[in-house]
């Protein structure tokens, strides 16, 4: 691991202020596809080495609907987006123009359209990081999951059993008039990639 790399105040904030972008893109994006009003609100950032994750993760053993992409290119890494169960719910019946409390379950029709927006919000997300950084980013094809999340996250820390790997973990809400989607960022990548990140912020 790279001991040289530290958190402190100022690269927290650094990151939190791009993230954040990426989020409000992501919230304006989503507002043009659901046609409701959204105001986004990225709760918190932490960012900790791969192996403290299941320690962050407090929903283990809770099933949730996410979707996955892998980047490469200078900068690498995967990017996990979930939704517990009761925000895909309503994410489903607002993608899919229902009555908010129509959709029960998840079938092949909701991760269709789950897995469509979750592939724009986390590209629109890896496009904001190329833009701010001026570095391009290759995504890979997004892949839709569905399972409990330590089973999730297990899968994908599989990929990543290397040292010097870490993982930004952030909370957004998605508040609309009447209710709140709630979704989760994981963002894998390498101590290397951090540093380039908060070098080309630095400039």
């Amino acid at each position: 691991m790279n001991e040289e790399l530290f958190f402190n105040e100022e690269k927290l904030k650094k990151l939190k202020i791009l993230f954040a972008e990426g989020m409000n893109r992501a919230g304006n994006a989503l507002k043009e596809i659901v046609k409701r009003k959204i105001s986004v609100n990225l709760s918190q950032i932490n960012v900790l080495p791969l192996e403290e994750i299941p320690n962050l993760v407090e929903e283990q053993k809770t099933v949730v609907n996410g979707v996955y992409i892998h980047f490469s290119g200078i900068l690498t890494g995967s990017v996990l987006l979930y939704f517990p169960q009761s925000s895909a719910l309503i994410l489903s019946d607002l993608l899919l123009e229902r009555e908010l409390g129509d959709t029960r379950e998840i079938y092949e029709l909701e991760q269709s359209a789950l897995k469509e927006i979750g592939n724009i919000l986390t590209n629109i997300y890896i496009d904001v990081i190329a833009e701010i950084v001026g570095i391009k980013i290759i995504p890979s094809v997004p892949y839709f999951t569905r399972d409990m999340l330590g089973a999730i996250v297990d899968s994908i820390l599989v990929d990543y059993a290397q040292t010097g790997m870490y993982v930004l973990f952030m909370d957004t809400n998605f508040d609309l008039p009447g209710t709140i989607v709630k979704g989760h960022f994981l963002f894998f990548t390498s101590g290397e990639t951090l540093e380039i990140i908060l070098r080309k912020l630095s400039e």
